[in-house]
Protein backbone atom coordinates (compact mmCIF):
# COMPACT_ATOMS: atom_id res chain seq x y z
CA UNK A 1 0.00 0.00 0.00
CA UNK A 2 1.45 3.00 -1.05
CA UNK A 3 -0.36 6.29 0.03
CA UNK A 4 0.52 9.22 -2.14
CA UNK A 5 -1.75 12.42 -2.26
CA UNK A 6 -1.75 15.66 -4.40
CA UNK A 7 -2.47 18.66 -2.49
CA UNK A 8 -4.55 21.08 -4.08
CA UNK A 9 -2.44 24.63 -4.65
CA UNK A 10 0.47 22.80 -3.67
CA UNK A 11 3.05 21.42 -6.34
CA UNK A 12 4.36 18.82 -4.43
CA UNK A 13 3.73 15.07 -3.82
CA UNK A 14 3.76 13.59 -0.31
CA UNK A 15 4.43 10.04 -0.05
CA UNK A 16 3.22 9.99 3.29
CA UNK A 17 4.07 6.62 3.87
CA UNK A 18 4.44 2.95 2.12
CA UNK A 19 3.51 -0.79 3.66
CA UNK A 20 5.07 -2.89 1.48
CA UNK A 21 5.43 -0.76 -1.67
CA UNK A 22 7.53 1.93 -1.17
CA UNK A 23 10.28 0.47 1.48
CA UNK A 24 9.20 -3.37 2.33
CA UNK A 25 7.07 -5.10 4.85
CA UNK A 26 6.95 -8.34 6.91
CA UNK A 27 4.84 -9.59 3.74
CA UNK A 28 7.88 -9.51 0.97
CA UNK A 29 9.15 -12.89 -0.05
CA UNK A 30 10.84 -11.45 -2.85
CA UNK A 31 14.47 -12.33 -1.90
CA UNK A 32 18.17 -10.69 -2.82
CA UNK A 33 19.52 -11.34 -6.21
CA UNK A 34 22.21 -13.81 -7.14
CA UNK A 35 25.40 -12.63 -9.24
CA UNK A 36 27.09 -9.64 -8.34
CA UNK A 37 23.48 -7.57 -8.21
CA UNK A 38 21.79 -4.87 -6.60
CA UNK A 39 17.93 -4.81 -6.73
CA UNK A 40 16.79 -0.72 -7.36
CA UNK A 41 13.13 0.31 -7.80
CA UNK A 42 12.21 4.20 -8.80
CA UNK A 43 9.49 6.29 -7.46
CA UNK A 44 8.31 9.24 -9.23
CA UNK A 45 7.95 12.28 -7.16
CA UNK A 46 8.10 14.96 -9.98
CA UNK A 47 4.54 16.15 -10.75
CA UNK A 48 5.43 18.02 -13.57
CA UNK A 49 7.77 15.85 -15.71
CA UNK A 50 5.12 13.63 -16.86
CA UNK A 51 6.54 9.90 -17.56
CA UNK A 52 10.62 9.55 -16.35
CA UNK A 53 13.05 7.44 -18.40
CA UNK A 54 15.75 6.07 -16.61
CA UNK A 55 19.10 5.11 -18.34
CA UNK A 56 22.07 3.72 -15.71
CA UNK A 57 25.34 3.45 -17.80
CA UNK A 58 23.59 4.55 -21.09
CA UNK A 59 21.43 1.80 -20.88
CA UNK A 60 17.52 2.46 -20.64
CA UNK A 61 16.20 0.79 -17.28
CA UNK A 62 12.79 2.06 -17.32
CA UNK A 63 10.81 3.42 -19.95
CA UNK A 64 7.75 6.08 -19.03
CA UNK A 65 7.99 5.81 -15.30
CA UNK A 66 4.75 7.94 -14.23
CA UNK A 67 4.21 10.22 -11.74
CA UNK A 68 3.39 8.74 -8.26
CA UNK A 69 4.34 4.96 -9.97
CA UNK A 70 7.14 2.70 -8.05
CA UNK A 71 8.68 0.68 -11.26
CA UNK A 72 9.37 -2.68 -9.01
CA UNK A 73 13.09 -4.16 -8.42
CA UNK A 74 15.10 -4.66 -10.94
CA UNK A 75 18.43 -6.43 -10.62
CA UNK A 76 21.45 -4.06 -11.55
CA UNK A 77 24.95 -5.05 -11.50
CA UNK A 78 26.94 -3.84 -8.68
CA UNK A 79 28.62 -0.45 -9.16
CA UNK A 80 29.11 3.01 -9.34
CA UNK A 81 27.58 4.60 -12.18
CA UNK A 82 26.06 7.61 -14.63
CA UNK A 83 22.25 7.85 -14.17
CA UNK A 84 20.22 9.95 -16.35
CA UNK A 85 16.72 11.35 -15.90
CA UNK A 86 15.05 12.56 -18.54
CA UNK A 87 11.02 13.62 -19.00
CA UNK A 88 9.67 11.37 -21.55
CA UNK A 89 7.05 13.41 -22.41
CA UNK A 90 9.17 17.23 -22.84
CA UNK A 91 12.70 15.49 -24.11
CA UNK A 92 14.46 17.35 -21.59
CA UNK A 93 17.21 16.17 -19.58
CA UNK A 94 16.12 16.11 -16.03
CA UNK A 95 19.37 15.17 -13.93
CA UNK A 96 22.82 13.26 -14.65
CA UNK A 97 24.40 11.68 -11.51
CA UNK A 98 26.38 8.92 -10.53
CA UNK A 99 25.20 6.45 -7.93
CA UNK A 100 26.42 3.64 -6.26
CA UNK A 101 24.79 0.08 -5.59
CA UNK A 102 26.03 -2.56 -3.73
CA UNK A 103 25.81 -6.16 -4.17
CA UNK A 104 23.03 -7.80 -2.66
CA UNK A 105 21.53 -4.69 -1.53
CA UNK A 106 17.81 -3.10 -1.87
CA UNK A 107 17.33 0.63 -3.23
CA UNK A 108 14.36 2.71 -4.12
CA UNK A 109 15.68 5.75 -5.68
CA UNK A 110 13.02 8.21 -5.31
CA UNK A 111 12.93 11.54 -8.08
CA UNK A 112 11.42 14.34 -6.56
CA UNK A 113 11.11 18.08 -7.32
CA UNK A 114 10.14 20.16 -9.84
CA UNK A 115 10.93 20.08 -13.38
CA UNK A 116 9.72 23.85 -14.32
CA UNK A 117 9.15 27.18 -11.82
CA UNK A 118 9.29 27.41 -7.84
CA UNK A 119 13.64 27.73 -8.82
CA UNK A 120 13.51 24.36 -7.59
CA UNK A 121 15.22 21.32 -9.46
CA UNK A 122 14.69 17.55 -9.90
CA UNK A 123 17.00 15.81 -7.71
CA UNK A 124 17.24 12.00 -6.84
CA UNK A 125 17.46 10.48 -3.34
CA UNK A 126 18.85 6.50 -2.78
CA UNK A 127 17.05 4.85 0.39
CA UNK A 128 18.29 1.37 0.69
CA UNK A 129 15.68 -0.73 1.92
CA UNK A 130 16.99 -2.26 4.69
CA UNK A 131 14.30 -1.92 7.91
CA UNK A 132 14.49 -3.35 10.73
CA UNK A 133 11.54 -6.38 11.12
CA UNK A 134 10.87 -6.80 7.33
CA UNK A 135 10.40 -10.56 7.14
CA UNK A 136 9.17 -10.63 10.73
CA UNK A 137 6.14 -12.98 11.08
CA UNK A 138 3.16 -10.66 11.61
CA UNK A 139 5.32 -7.31 11.62
CA UNK A 140 5.22 -4.94 8.96
CA UNK A 141 7.44 -2.06 8.73
CA UNK A 142 6.60 1.79 7.78
CA UNK A 143 8.38 4.89 6.74
CA UNK A 144 7.40 8.59 6.18
CA UNK A 145 9.11 10.63 2.96
CA UNK A 146 7.94 14.18 2.50
CA UNK A 147 7.94 14.85 -1.06
CA UNK A 148 5.96 17.29 -1.07
CA UNK A 149 7.42 20.67 -1.52
CA UNK A 150 5.89 23.85 -0.10
CA UNK A 151 4.48 21.81 3.01
CA UNK A 152 5.57 22.16 6.51
CA UNK A 153 6.86 19.22 8.03
CA UNK A 154 4.52 16.39 8.41
CA UNK A 155 3.55 13.93 10.82
CA UNK A 156 1.80 10.12 10.32
CA UNK A 157 -0.97 9.29 12.48
CA UNK A 158 -1.88 5.90 12.83
CA UNK A 159 -4.85 5.29 14.79
CA UNK A 160 -5.05 8.17 16.48
CA UNK A 161 -1.48 8.18 17.44
CA UNK A 162 1.31 10.16 15.81
CA UNK A 163 3.40 7.40 15.51
CA UNK A 164 6.00 9.79 13.04
CA UNK A 165 6.35 13.11 13.63
CA UNK A 166 7.92 16.13 11.97
CA UNK A 167 9.23 14.71 8.50
CA UNK A 168 10.48 17.87 6.13
CA UNK A 169 10.58 18.03 2.86
CA UNK A 170 12.85 15.96 1.27
CA UNK A 171 13.49 13.70 4.50
CA UNK A 172 12.89 10.30 5.66
CA UNK A 173 11.48 9.07 9.15
CA UNK A 174 12.92 6.47 11.24
CA UNK A 175 10.99 3.44 10.63
CA UNK A 176 8.07 2.52 12.70
CA UNK A 177 7.53 -1.49 13.16
CA UNK A 178 4.06 -1.98 13.84
CA UNK A 179 1.62 -5.48 14.79
CA UNK A 180 0.26 -6.90 11.50
CA UNK A 181 -3.27 -5.66 10.33
CA UNK A 182 -5.81 -2.44 9.52
CA UNK A 183 -4.41 0.73 10.41
CA UNK A 184 -6.05 4.36 9.64
CA UNK A 185 -3.00 6.83 8.39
Amino acid sequence: LMILRKYSGLSGLLLAAALGALFGSGCRTRSHSEGGEAQVRLINAVPDAGGLNVSVDGQRVWKRSLFRSNTGYQGISAGTYPVRLDSASFGATLLVRPLSFEQGHDYTVLALGQMRGGGRTVEVQVLEDDLPGQGEPGKTTLRLVNAAQGLEPVDLVVNNIVGLKAVAYGKRSPVLTLDGGRYDL
